[in-house]
């Protein structure tokens, strides 16, 4: 029966395969409390009898070969499931909450996500924008009391304050979140990058294993960090960036939004001067503001 950690208080074996089904074949069929509390066996069995058995065959197969890779299916009901996800139900979007997030990785989803902030922005970013990236993500995860720096993994801000997390001497634990299936060698030439981040924290995903990224799972993939944070920091996002939907899906649900403003006429940091001022975001110019700022909701 596929799953680590601890076993001692999971679900059983056959209630995960059914949320794998779910997930897999049948996202968002149903409301998120109706699977939860009715049980994903009772909704997969509304499905046709050759249908649900063909979706509880492949999930079966796909559990047996994420428990070879160390990836593990965590679902509803486990001790590492982060409740903070069912936000995703609460604020009228079209997309709820998953049923299931593929993990690979040594820490406790849970615990990991305890002291967790988003720190993202664009792929693109210039030196100066990676640099403040760097150094803030530094800031954050030294230290006895540091947050877990996480974000989606790209290029630019994403990879920058990844790797300025990594640098601290008392760091805290890092957390990816892809848009892809987590079996998918889909690292831009940076295997050694998502290999260190697992090794010390964990790589996440919504997307099932042998999925590829699409604009709209990388939409779900930065809904998804917004609930699963404690707030969101956007660095240089240009105007049409996926960071600022991000942003405002935490904002929705009543996460703290910080955004650096960036030069005035500059266009790589107009999203978060946007996001300022509709006030979805308050504005923060350095890592000492970001501490700041996030001091008052630890």
């Amino acid at each position: 029966m596929p799953h680590s950690i601890d076993d001692s208080s999971q679900v059983d074996y056959e209630t995960r395969v059914a949320y794998v089904a779910l997930a897999t074949f049948a996202p968002y069929a149903w409301p998120f409390e109706a699977v939860t509390s009715e049980g994903p066996s009772v909704k997969l069995a509304e499905l046709p009898a050759s249908i649900a058995a063909l979706h509880r065959e492949a999930a079966s197969a796909m559990l047996h070969r994420a428990d070879r890779l160390g990836i593990r299916a965590v679902v509803p009901g486990d001790d590492e499931w982060p409740q903070q996800i069912a936000d995703l139900n609460h604020d009228n979007a079209l997309r709820g909450a998953p049923l299931c997030l593929w993990v690979r990785g040594t820490g406790r989803l849970s615990d990991v996500l305890r002291r967790s902030v988003m720190i993202t922005g664009a792929a693109a970013a210039n030196d100066a924008g990676k640099q403040l990236a760097r150094q803030i993500g530094w800031q954050l995860g030294d230290g006895p009391n540091g947050w877990t720096v996480a974000n989606g993994g790209r290029f630019g801000i994403d990879e920058a304050a990844t790797n300025g997390a990594s640098i601290a001497a008392d760091r805290s634990p890092r957390m990816v979140v892809l848009a892809h299936g987590l079996d998918l060698d889909r690292g831009l030439n940076r295997p050694d990058f998502y290999s260190a981040v697992a090794a010390e924290g964990l790589l996440v995903s919504v997307v099932p294993l042998g999925c590829e990224q699409s604009r709209s799972t990388r939409l779900g993939s930065m809904e998804t960090l917004a609930a699963l944070t404690s707030a969101t920091v956007v660095i240089e996002a240009p105007l049409r960036s996926l960071c600022l939907a991000g942003a405002r899906r935490a904002a929705a649900m009543r996460r703290p939004v910080l955004a650096i403003p960036g030069a005035e006429h500059d266009a790589k940091s107009a999203g978060g001067r946007q996001l300022i001022a509709d006030g979805t975001a308050r504005p923060v110019t350095d890592g000492p503001g970001v501490i700041t700022a996030l001091a008052r909701i630890a």
